[in-house]
């Protein structure tokens, strides 16, 4: 018996209208990032993020995608 396939616009979608990439839980933001952090090039942006403690680490994901979280996986947040 073949099993109906969902619509693609059924799939990994929820009412949220913001844009996502498929493997991610949080909304992709919008607006630039960047001005939630003092440097303003990519490499300076870079060294800061790697320089962030845990809870500054925190902070900011809370600061750029508006949720909580209470991941200890420093790798994980300076990658987002």
């Amino acid at each position: 018996m073949a099993h109906a396939q969902p619509a693609a616009s059924e799939v990994g979608h929820s009412d949220d209208t913001s844009p996502r990439h498929h493997l991610l839980k949080h909304p992709i933001p919008e607006a630039d990032v960047s001005m939630y952090f003092d440097a303003r090039d990519p490499k300076s942006l870079a060294k800061e993020i790697n320089s962030l403690t845990q809870r500054d680490l925190q902070a900011r994901f809370k600061l750029v995608f508006g949720k909580t979280t209470y991941s200890n996986n420093n790798v994980w947040m300076r990658r987002k």
